[in-house]
């Protein structure tokens, strides 16, 4: 413990020295400068202890790739050359400072209030018997179900791989319409919930080498869709939950052993690596200006382009609804379709899922405003950034949005990782999986993407499925 101090003084010590030399040097990057410091800071704190923040750490991995690693690039190397004005470059990175900051206070906060307690230890004693009869009839509802909608959800994901390979990635955005039958859609969407509640009972490795193996295969097949980001935040969902496993009924020996460890972060940059290739590929065998560069900082300069929706949305801010309340996209497009919206009269008659003018200018996306803006030949042929959560919530609320949204991230992380090691309940791990699953993606998504998984209810119908099934067979016995 007393070394883990040390390390956080010494980045601190560092840091202060750091920031002092880059005043005088490069005043101009005063606050990337400090969100570099904050970041750096952030980590620092989590390897204090990373199996009691490994979601923290988790997201702030994600931060880096998709927003903090493409700014640091731009500022050095100039890899993006878009012309972004001075009081836009600051606007961008004031935005970043305070999504940190944000985060921060929401997740300190949070450790000292949630459930009531402190940081729990790592020997604390559970109220689940995982190894009990209501524990493993759990496990096999959802061992189960996963290997039967696990069919149906590979094949739906085939059909979009399929139509990508024939037609092209930027084509999948523009006609791409399924072949596979609603109902066969409706059973693979249970997959991953039925996944998350089989890890929620704490099953052991051998028990979870088929399930994972199966997972791991379908996240690699999704590259074929043209999409990474699912692939990537798969994985780190896996890495977070194997972490949380070493102080979770972890059998005899530890789930990811020091060794293991030490593999892990050998693989990393053969990953990214991996990933800068698909991209190369993916793209014709070029990829912008990354090409000029090693594939490792290729991956990032490629990865880091979500930095350029924040600096879009400010430059192009005249033109957004005020009424779109681009921040609930994910909200608003459920309602659009639910009977609350005919209910009431809400005339949410806002174009969805289609890349066209109206969309853009008219809709509440604002990845499809930025992308219209930005680039309108390419966008209207199936192009364009995703979104991010930062630049929803300055749009819809300003500096502030920024900070409070920043501060219930750090809430939900925070409280989610500590309701999973007091292993409270297993149904509200199993969910707690599935927001945390979304929230990783929120960088370059939505910021309401992780209530998506609750709107609709056959994302998560497995859940309250297994509890009435369990409940009556306790009543049987």
């Amino acid at each position: 413990m007393q070394k883990r101090k040390n390390l956080i003084t010494a980045l601190f010590v560092i840091s202060l020295l750091f920031l002092g030399v880059s005043i005088i040097i490069a005043p101009q990057s005063i606050l990337l400068i400090l969100t570099c410091i904050v970041f750096i800071l952030m980590i620092g704190y989590c390897f204090q202890n990373l199996e009691n923040n490994v979601f923290l750490f988790c997201f702030l991995i994600c931060f880096f790739t998709y927003l903090l690693s493409g700014q640091v690039l731009d500022r050095v190397l100039g890899v993006y050359n878009y012309g972004f004005s001075d009081e836009i470059e600051l606007h961008t990175d004031l935005s970043l400072l305070i999504s940190l900051i944000g985060l921060l206070i929401g997740y300190l906060v949070s450790r000292k209030v949630t459930f009531g307690v402190g940081n729990e230890t790592k020997n604390q004693k559970t109220s689940i018997d995982f190894n009990g009869s209501y524990c493993i009839t759990i496990r096999k509802i959802g061992r189960y179900a996963f290997y039967l909608s696990y069919v149906f959800w590979l094949f739906t994901m085939l059909d979009r791989a399929i139509y990508v390979y024939r037609h092209g990635y930027i084509n999948y955005y523009i006609s791409y319409s399924a072949n596979v039958n609603i109902i066969i859609r409706v059973l693979g969407s249970v997959a991953p919930s039925a996944f998350y509640l089989f890890l929620a009972t704490m099953p052991k490795k051998k028990e979870i080498r088929l399930p994972l193996a199966l997972y791991l295969i379908y996240m690699f097949l999704s590259l074929g869709t043209g999409r990474r980001i699912h692939f990537m935040t798969g994985v780190v969902l896996v890495f977070a939950y194997f972490l949380c496993r070493n102080s979770i009924n972890p059998d005899v020996k530890p789930w990811i052993p020091r060794k293991t460890m030490i593999r892990i972060i050998i693989t990393i940059p053969l990953l990214i690596t991996a990933m800068y290739l698909f991209e190369y590929i993916r793209s014709d065998y070029y990829v912008g200006n990354s090409d000029d560069y090693s594939p490792i900082v290729g991956f990032f300069i490629r990865q880091g382009t979500s930095i350029n929706v924040i600096k879009y949305a400010e430059k192009y801010k005249s033109g957004l609804d005020p009424s779109a309340h681009y921040s609930l996209y994910t909200l608003i497009r459920w309602l659009q379709s639910s009977f609350i919206n005919r209910l009431l009269g809400l005339k949410l008659d806002f174009a969805f899922g289609v890349q066209t003018e109206m969309t853009a200018l008219h809709g509440t996306n604002l990845a499809d405003y930025v992308s219209y803006k930005a680039m309108p030949y390419t966008y209207l042929r199936g192009g364009g950034w995703g979104s991010c959560y930062i630049a929803e919530l300055y749009a819809d609320f300003g500096y502030i949005g920024v900070l409070l949204g920043s501060i219930l991230y750090g809430v939900l992380l925070d409280g989610i990782l500590k309701g999973i090691r007091l292993n409270k309940s297993i149904w509200s791990t199993a969910l707690g999986l599935l927001i945390v699953s979304s929230l990783f993606k929120a960088p370059r998504a939505s910021f309401d993407d992780f209530l998506a998984n609750f709107l609709y209810f056959y994302n998560w119908i497995i859940i309250p499925f297994a509890y009435i099934i369990v409940k009556r067979v306790k009543q049987k016995k």
